[in-house]
């Protein structure tokens, strides 16, 4: 009795398939084809994870994945909330309304689920998927967005996520070619003062009414 193929071993044997072929069109001169499937190859890992996949002549490929289930799952229980289907999809639908709410106001690329790792492939030190990344001339800015459920909740949230965002600028800042900056998006039907909190240049409160 064979046992069933895992995910990752299913994973592994179509990958080899996609190199072979990908080979093969190029051989042929089939530059195109061939392209499609090196990067078919490289997003295959997170497979499962893709929410959109696009392909545009002009403007090439576009890969957006679902917002990874443990940040989600982190924000639930800062609020103190049960890790269950109902609230993800409330937690995840706020932070999908926010930055919906923003890019249009920002005048630039905003990218979603990009991931950034700091040390050699083979030993990852340290590794970061912000909400959103955006890209200006002179600037790499990493959106945050916490969503805070109740006031009494407001310090600690806020607190967390400042101190998570200057780990991060510190561990990728010196590598990260532009200006690394970060934007801490917090969430709530309330009003919450945030001038009372003291912050790095580099990182901006800002507030958001649901």
């Amino acid at each position: 009795m064979t046992n069933r193929p895992t995910k990752k071993s299913e994973k592994i044997i179509v990958g080899s398939i996609l190199i072979a072929f990908a080979v093969g069109l190029f051989v042929k001169e089939q530059y195109l084809q061939s392209a499609i499937l090196i990067v078919i190859l490289f997003i295959l890992p997170r497979l499962d994870d893709i929410k959109k996949f696009t392909l545009d002549i002009k403007k090439g490929f576009g890969v957006e994945f679902e917002p990874p289930k443990e940040k989600i799952e982190q924000d639930i229980r800062e609020n103190k909330k049960s890790i269950n289907k109902r609230n993800f999809v409330v937690f995840k639908d706020i932070e999908e309304r926010v930055l919906r709410h923003i890019q249009p106001k920002i005048g630039s690329l905003m990218k979603r689920q990009i991931h950034y790792v700091f040390g050699d492939p083979g030993n990852v030190e340290f590794s970061y998927t912000p909400d959103a990344t955006i890209q200006t001339e002179n600037e790499l800015i990493f959106v945050e967005v916490k969503y805070i459920s109740r006031p009494e909740y407001v310090n600690q949230i806020t607190n967390n996520g400042i101190k998570q965002l200057q780990l991060v600028l510190q561990k990728l800042g010196p590598s990260a070619g532009k200006k690394l900056v970060a934007k801490l998006v917090l969430a709530s039907d309330f009003f919450i003062d945030i001038s009372k909190y003291k912050l790095l240049a580099d990182i901006e409160l800002v507030y958001f009414q649901l």
